[in-house]
């Protein structure tokens, strides 16, 4: 054995006792650090899952709106309303009333109105994906 290992055998012990704290201070942050990482995957896979479970039950519930119109008498009436003033621009005697009315209509319906009338026919016939995104943008005037 040299004469140096024997000198430096007290010296290493005092620098690894030193350096040992900071060691396991480092490989407890590593470990921290790989936890972390591990709950944010595991958090963006519960998103994934919610969007897609979310998406699923909006596709179901519009699925079944539309399985229930095949039964219904309400669906009719609502296409007649939205038809009639349609209808009305093509007959002459009509259109002035057609016109009086639209200018009313834009002029005096309250926005929640005209946000529960979307809502309706949204629900009624399996639009709510169509119709949500205008009823956001109405909201936010």
């Amino acid at each position: 054995m040299a004469w140096w290992t024997v000198l430096a055998a007290p010296f290493t012990a005092v620098v690894d006792a030193i350096a040992f704290p900071f060691k396991e201070g480092a490989k407890r942050k590593t470990i921290a650090a790989q936890g972390d990482i591990e709950i944010r995957k595991i958090n963006a896979q519960a998103l994934v899952e919610a969007a897609k479970n979310g998406q699923k039950i909006e596709a179901d519930w519009d699925k079944r709106a539309q399985e229930q119109m095949k039964n219904s008498w309400k669906d009719e009436l609502l296409m007649l309303i939205f038809i009639a003033p349609f209808v009305g621009c093509f007959i002459p005697s009509a259109q002035p009333y057609v016109e009086r009315g639209f200018k009313f209509l834009d002029q005096n319906t309250p926005t929640w109105y005209v946000v529960i009338l979307l809502g309706i026919v949204a629900a009624t016939f399996g639009l709510r994906w169509l119709i949500a995104p205008i009823v956001g943008k109405m909201m936010k005037k």
